[in-house]
Parts: structure tokens; C-alpha cells; sequence
């Protein structure tokens, strides 16, 4: 079952849930774009929606979950790094709004990550997303 992130009471149930991300690790990332070229050879853009990245965590204070954002608009994944260990150790989970006032969601595994959207250089040492929506599941 997914569980949709509306509003803070939910960020706050879902942060509740898994102690912030606190001890928990990234285990795999697969983001689709929708795009397309067509047999015609032609380019063809996706909806919206059809933007999707899903990371699936595993975690020492609960169940293994995955987060699937929707309408994703940046993300950045920092891999293998010298003298750093793979877990998390607290988060940034808020919504947030762009230049045009649109509202979206900020997912970093830094509870001290500047959710400034506009076009401004990210830390090169957090992984974040920036998304239109985002929902999570436990899972197996």
C-alpha cells in the first residue's frame, strides 16, 4: 500500500516512522523519464507524472521502505566516496516553493540541506530531490 505525502502531519508520520532516516542506507535508485524516440524517429517528452525516481532504503530502526517521487525535477545521488560510510544519519523532508510559487517537495539525507530551488549550485556531498509529489511503502 502506498502512503501519499499531503501535508506535514504527514512528513511528521513518515519521519516518525523511520526515526528521520536515522541509521538507514540507500540500497537502489531507478528513476524513469518517460521519454521516448518513436519508431518515426521522433523525440516525445513525457507528462509530468511519468517522471518518476524510486529509492528503496533499508533501515536499523525499521522496516525497509521505498520512497517513489513523482514529477521529479532534480535529483542528485552521491555515490562511493573516500573515508565516508553509506548511512544516513538525519534527513530534510519539507515542502517547499520554486520561483513561480509552485509547491513541491525536498527530500535530503541532510537535516541541514538549504532548500534554496532556483538554479543555484546543491552541496556536492548531499543526495536530494526535488519532486512535484511523493508517496512511500513499507516493503519486503
Amino acid at each position: 500500500m502506498m502512503n501519499v505525502i499531503r501535508n506535514n502531519d504527514d512528513i511528521n508520520a513518515f519521519l516518525s516512522f523511520n526515526a528521520g532516516f536515522h541509521d538507514s542506507c540507500i540500497v537502489s535508485v531507478n528513476y524513469v523519464s518517460g521519454n521516448y524516440v518513436g519508431s518515426d524517429g521522433g523525440m516525445y517528452g513525457a507528462a509530468e507524472d511519468e517522471h518518476i525516481l524510486k529509492i528503496v532504503f533499508h533501515s536499523q530502526w525499521c522496516k525497509n521502505f521505498e520512497l517513489v517521487f513523482t514529477g521529479v525535477r532534480k535529483f542528485s545521488v552521491v555515490g562511493w566516496r573516500k573515508d565516508y560510510f553509506c548511512d544516513i544519519l538525519d534527513s530534510f523532508l519539507s515542502f517547499v516553493r520554486n520561483e513561480d510559487g509552485e509547491e513541491l517537495i525536498l527530500w535530503a539525507d541532510n537535516e541541514y540541506f538549504s532548500p534554496d530551488i532556483q538554479d543555484k549550485p546543491f552541496s556536492q556531498n548531499d543526495t536530494y530531490v526535488i519532486a512535484k509529489g511523493l508517496m512511500w511503502r513499507i516493503i519486503e
